[in-house]
């Protein structure tokens, strides 16, 4: 279970999420299909802003991009955030936008899902495995439970992480090789006088360059400018 923690915390990409779920995920709770997403909470609406799936009917990503389906899906939870729809209970006098329904008219069930709503209350995430057996030893939804959380940071991460990595080359390349060594050395806590020491070089050609590095990150503080080197990765530390 560590292990399996461990690999999703490194996940970066949809790609790597997907082999991830269908390899290691599929090896501790069987299932023939899945289903995971990141949706923005409105006043009165969900809407989806990430979906992914595997194996899923060709009209899934349709379905859960209507608000209404995602309503259903909340409503369905329990106070943990679980909703179980076994195959009996999955039927076709259902309203034909939920999520039962759905279930039946595609043969889905077993379903086991998690959701859960991030800290602030602007995103929820929810992770969904279809067809799964009846009798496992681990009921599938405790272990959901353990993994939706840190399926909800690899989605965050998936999302940004290509605006991140283009921020990154954008200001790695406006930076000269100096300017790099001199934020490094105030990510490090030094100051003015003593990086113009280490290169030996007068202070005020280190003011102007402290304050180049502040204009081309368009940043107002030192401060600034080294949290946004460390979560940029400009620097190494």
């Amino acid at each position: 279970m560590f292990q399996h923690l461990q690999t999703l915390g490194r996940i970066q990409t949809a790609e790597e999420l997907l082999a991830w779920t269908g390899t290691r995920l599929r090896a501790v709770v069987p299932h023939d299909a899945f289903a995971c997403g990141m949706a923005r909470i409105g006043p009165n609406s969900m809407k989806p802003i990430l979906v992914l799936s595997s194996n899923t009917p060709a009209d899934f990503a349709s379905f859960v991009e209507n608000a209404e389906s995602l309503h259903d899906l909340a409503r369905n939870l329990d106070r943990e955030g679980i909703l179980i729809a076994a195959a009996e209970s999955a039927s076709e006098v259902e309203p034909p936008g939920s999520w039962r329904a759905y279930l039946h008219r595609n043969r889905l069930a077993n379903m086991a899902c998690h959701g859960i709503v991030e800290y602030s209350r602007n995103y929820a995430s929810w992770f969904t495995l279809f067809r799964v057996p009846d009798e496992l030893p681990e009921h599938p939804c405790r272990l959901l439970q353990l993994y939706t959380p840190h399926v909800h940071l690899a989605l965050t991460r998936i999302l940004h992480e290509p605006a991140l990595q283009q921020a990154t080359l954008r200001n790695r390349a406006a930076l000269s090789t100096r300017e790099l060594e001199v934020l490094a050395w105030i990510c490090r806590g030094k100051t003015g006088p003593e990086i113009a020491a280490i290169h030996g070089v007068a202070i005020n050609t280190v003011k102007n360059q402290i304050q180049s590095i502040l204009v081309k990150l368009r940043v107002n503080t030192q401060a600034q400018a080294a949290a946004k080197a460390v979560h940029e990765g400009l620097v190494m530390l």
